[in-house]
């Protein structure tokens, strides 16, 4: 029987990647530098709310699936999880052999992987939470997209979330319906989100709580 764990020796969030933890809102960018917590603040949220709502589903999305596979999937499986999923002693695992198509909870929650290179993928159905990685590659097509699957429809309706994260660059700060370099202003009054920033490192070890399964 697979249980919900939990250690005090993990990373502990602070600073932008803080506020993103805490936040409620329906749509939001974390930007800033790279090496600042970032992707790590945006999964363990993911796989924290996977873990204590049961039969939630959630997206993990980039512009293309192999970036994904490479990026935020691999930080995921290294440093989310506490064990590897393809480790026997895992109590979340893969589905889809060594490119992952999606990986299941013991307590019938689900995250979904891919990318908007093949959309209809899963485009057709209903997600709790869509997490966004490298929201800067996409169009603002993509971003409208994503944010009419984020409806709750799984296992909670009245907390919905579709969250990014971007590099703070003064060359690529957004999105637009036909260049992914455009202004992040646009995108927040179209879809009435708000961008956090952190220029410092958004982790740090030692003093945090940390959710895991154990089998």
């Amino acid at each position: 029987m697979a249980t919900i764990g939990i250690t005090e020796d993990a990373p502990r969030l602070h600073g932008g990647a803080l506020e993103f933890w805490q936040a409620k809102d329906h749509e939001i960018i974390l930007s800033g530098p790279y090496e600042t917590g970032k992707t790590f603040a945006a999964l363990y949220k993911l796989h924290a709310l996977l873990s204590l709502y049961k039969n939630a589903s959630a997206l993990m999305v980039r512009k293309t699936y192999r970036s994904l596979r490479t990026s935020a999937m691999a930080t995921y499986e290294r440093k989310v999880l506490v064990v590897p999923p393809s480790h026997p002693k895992s109590a979340i695992k893969p589905y889809g052999g060594e490119a992952p198509d999606f990986y299941q909870y013991p307590n019938g929650s689900r995250l979904n992987v891919g990318g908007m290179d093949n959309a209809d993928k899963f485009l057709s159905a209903e997600f709790d939470f869509i997490y966004v990685n490298q929201a800067e590659e996409l169009f603002l097509d993509d971003w409208e997209k994503l944010a009419g699957r984020a409806t709750g429809a799984r296992a909670m309706r009245l907390f919905r979330r579709l969250w990014a994260i971007a590099i703070q660059d003064h060359r690529r700060t957004g999105l637009s319906k036909g260049n992914p370099s455009a202004c992040w202003k646009a995108v927040m009054l179209t879809t009435l989100c708000f961008t956090i920033r952190t220029n410092r490192t958004g982790q740090r070890r030692a003093g945090g709580r940390y959710l895991f399964w154990t089998v």
